[in-house]
Order: C-alpha cells, then sequence, then structure tokens
C-alpha cells in the first residue's frame, strides 16, 4: 500500500465517521422523546411517594432539558449540517474514485510484471 493510498484510506473514514455523527444529529427527534418523557413522567408519578418523586422529577428535568437543547440546535444548525453532508458526500465520492484508480493502476503494474 502506497503512502498516498494511506492517506486516501485515513481521510475516507475520517469522512466516513463525520458523515455517521452528521446523520445521527438531522435524524434525532428529540421533540417526540421530551412527549415520551412527559407521559412516562406522569404515569410513574401518580404510583410515588414525596420523596421519591422530588428526585425523580429532577432527572427527569435534566432529561427534558438537555433534549431540548438538542431541539433548539437542530433548528439553528440543520441548514449548515445538511450543506456539510452534501459537501462530505462529495468528497467520499472524490476519495473513492481516487482509491479505485490507484487500484488500476496497481493491477496493471502487477500484470506488467508476470
Amino acid at each position: 500500500m502506497t503512502t498516498k493510498e494511506k492517506i486516501i484510506r485515513k481521510a475516507l473514514t475520517s469522512v466516513r465517521e463525520e458523515l455517521i455523527k452528521i446523520d445521527s444529529f438531522l435524524n434525532a427527534n428529540p421533540l417526540s422523546e421530551i412527549i415520551r418523557l412527559d407521559i412516562e413522567t406522569i404515569k410513574i408519578a401518580k404510583n410515588m411517594n414525596i420523596p421519591k418523586m422530588g428526585f425523580y422529577l429532577e432527572r427527569q428535568m435534566k432529561k427534558r432539558k438537555t433534549l431540548l437543547l438538542l431541539a433548539k440546535r437542530q433548528i439553528k444548525e440543520s441548514s449548515v449540517m445538511i450543506d456539510r453532508k452534501v459537501k462530505l458526500g462529495i468528497e467520499e465520492g472524490d476519495l473513492i474514485n481516487e482509491l479505485f484508480w490507484i487500484e488500476q493502476r496497481s493491477n496493471k503494474s502487477v500484470q506488467r510484471m508476470r
């Protein structure tokens, strides 16, 4: 494996990892999670005593706050993330194409040696 091929494979791995992160960000559905969390909280709170309820509600509110922050971030950054995803997709295609040509040149040189 040549140095160029190693660099391209490493870059391709990095691009794919970033694409996975962007997809998980864009596919997250924090508002439905908040609704599910609220329904769960109401059901469980009905059956709890007062001391336990305070601790439980505090924990649920932290989860809710985190989900609300994610929802706000999605609203602000979705278009930027989509643009970045498109650019990374193009870059991924270019890297795959370059690897293809490296492999083709490598196969031709092996065939000439025979």
